[in-house]
């Protein structure tokens, strides 16, 4: 219904709602030093960022930042917009450096870093653009799907629709990345991939009913496959419990319902 809502979770109630996007929404996103931030992105184009204190003076939630366009093609203000001029953010995270975030595209093949310090507005500081060298500038990009940053922040994971799930240095993601994974299949946005919580194993799901799990310090080695899925594989994310026993649990979801 294109709405953002924080609920009160013992009580099963809605607080407040957020009706600024304008299309689906496809990830939101917390800091874990500032629950009370969160940032959404959308179908629409737009990246919005929150403030939940305001949960509690008034029910309807105003976004205390935008960004318009984030991933989509510069508009001619002299021209009619077009339809497609918003290109789909499909997933955002925030960075370890305090006021920073990171958003993945739909089809412009690129990760974004924005500074969110400037009052109102968001400065983009760069981008990692993963289109592959001597590809012809109108051939179809496949875009990014999920991001995400392993807990010592150190590496930053991008998966993209073309069944790639690139791995970069966060303190210099100019250089591209240094891993690039292979062998599952990613047909949709809904495909995701996940770090483990020591950076050491990535797990990803995958159109082929199977989900998939990669030593990170042996990229080129085949990974692991995980089959009992009767569906894609979506979403899945390792145990962050703080028990050894756990240290590698996996939990995984599909279109099959299960």
């Amino acid at each position: 219904d294109q709405t953002v809502r924080v609920w009160d979770v013992e009580h099963r109630q809605s607080l407040c709602c957020g009706h600024d996007h304008t299309g689906s929404i496809k990830s939101v996103a917390t800091r874990a030093d500032s629950p009370h931030l969160v940032v959404t992105a959308g179908r629409d184009g737009q990246i919005l960022l929150w403030d939940t204190r305001a949960a509690s003076a008034r029910p309807t939630l105003t976004p205390v930042l935008r960004i318009e366009n984030a991933h989509g093609n510069r508009v001619d203000r002299r021209k009619r917009p077009r339809l497609n001029s918003h290109k789909s953010v499909t997933s955002v995270h925030f960075l370890p450096w305090q006021h920073a975030l990171a958003s993945a595209g739909a089809s412009d093949c690129k990760i974004k870093f924005w500074d969110l310090r400037t009052a109102g507005c968001a400065e983009q500081l760069c981008d990692i653009d993963a289109t592959p060298a001597g590809a012809p500038s109108d051939a179809r990009t496949r875009g990014f799907c999920c991001l995400d940053v392993d807990e010592k922040n150190l590496r930053l994971l991008g998966g993209t629709t073309g069944g790639q799930i690139h791995i970069y240095d966060l303190m210099r993601p100019s250089l591209g990345a240094i891993h690039t994974l292979e062998g599952h299949s990613s047909d949709t946005f809904y495909v995701k991939a996940v770090m483990s919580p020591d950076g050491r194993y990535v797990a990803s799901g995958s159109s082929d009913k199977i989900a998939y799990v990669w030593d990170v310090q042996r990229p080129s080695a085949p990974p692991v496959r995980l089959v009992g899925h009767g569906g894609e594989v979506t979403t899945l994310d390792f145990c962050r419990a703080h028990d050894d026993r756990l240290a590698l649990a996996l939990a995984t979801c599909s279109d099959d319902g299960t």
